[in-house]
């Protein structure tokens, strides 16, 4: 295959994979489209991107709990382990207390997933260098930066999940975001409980 070819052929492959993405995109918005009733919702809940947008959407306007259920089921399933643990913390006592829009089984999923965060035990350990001594892990230091000036309750919370997911190994990007989105899923779940 001279240059030529391999250039004919490069250009062709790519606007393949652009068609075969551009079709895909088509094909989901048109499910979408089709989508009516607990389906559609479970659809926009699922599109959502913030915890707290789901906890919002689950609270006012989940069609019924079996809907529920499955949207809660599927967020624990689908979301990476911080994140769905992040969700059972902030939804598990409005679950409880009979508040949230979900099923026995949701409750009890909820629960499964908020206990590891609430028990955390364990180590977390780390290398340092020779010439350094007594310093602290890099993702506890921090977590510390985004807990230090909040209040006493948020800092507890925030440090239990903190805690979990550093125990394990569980990275976190952008540990300011996380929290900040986590308590904004608390807070939301907290005005159902308490109105």
């Amino acid at each position: 295959m001279d240059s030529r070819q391999r250039e004919m052929w490069s250009r062709h492959s790519s606007a393949r994979g652009r068609s075969r993405q551009v079709t895909a995109a088509h094909e989901l918005a048109w499910k979408g489209a089709e989508l009516v009733g607990p389906r559609a919702w479970l659809h926009r809940f699922h599109l959502e991107p913030s915890l707290d947008g789901k906890a919002r959407l689950l609270l006012s306007s989940c069609p019924d709990p079996d809907t529920g259920t499955v949207a809660a089921e599927q967020l624990l399933a689908n979301e990476p382990k911080g994140r769905s643990a992040a969700f059972a913390l902030a939804a598990f006592p409005a679950a409880a207390e009979g508040r949230l829009p979900v099923g026995a089984e949701g409750v009890n999923d909820l629960g499964r997933f908020a206990q590891p965060p609430l028990t955390v035990n364990g180590e977390v350990i780390w290398r340092e260098r020779v010439s350094d001594s007594n310093t602290t892990h890099p993702e506890l230091a921090a977590y510390a930066q985004v807990t230090g000036g909040l209040e006493p309750a948020r800092r507890q919370c925030a440090q239990q999940l903190f805690y979990y997911c550093a125990v394990n190994k569980i990275p976190i990007a952008d540990p300011g975001a996380f929290e900040r989105e986590f308590d904004r899923a608390v807070e939301a779940c907290r005005k159902a409980v308490r109105p």
